[in-house]
């Protein structure tokens, strides 16, 4: 048997689905927003990464008297304090970098340029020094 819908017809299950739909709406209210603020976390773009090694990338001497070296190699930033073990970091937010196991963390002080002029370096207390 071959059927036609006209334009503008509707069937038993399309009047079904719009009356639940009005169902639904008469016994849950108005929707309203969330009071509560939702925070979304996304991932830098490549872009934004390349920034961030450009205006952190450089030597920079701690307060101990070792030297961090700070660049960007293969899509990511790298991290070397004294020549030891090189370091990938990853974004930890606003001007902050911190290892991939998160034992460290640097916080890259701008200057009037959004270039780095300064690094704090906060070890975990769960990390050997």
């Amino acid at each position: 048997m071959n059927t036609r819908r006209l334009p503008g017809s509707f069937t038993l299950s399309t009047a079904l689905v719009a009356t639940m739909a009005v169902v639904v709406i008469a016994f849950t209210g108005p929707v309203q927003a969330a009071s509560a603020p939702v925070t979304i976390h996304a991932a830098p773009s490549t872009a934004q990464l390349r920034q961030l090694a450009a205006d952190v990338q450089g030597r920079y001497t701690l307060a101990d008297g070792r030297t961090l070296d700070v660049w960007r190699e293969a899509g990511a930033v790298h991290a070397q304090i004294d020549g030891e073990r090189t370091m990938r970091l990853q974004p930890a937010g606003a001007g902050r970098l911190r290892t991939a196991d998160g034992g460290m963390t640097f916080e890259f002080i701008a200057g009037p340029d959004g270039r780095a002029l300064s690094v704090n370096v906060a070890v975990s207390p769960a990390q050997p020094r």
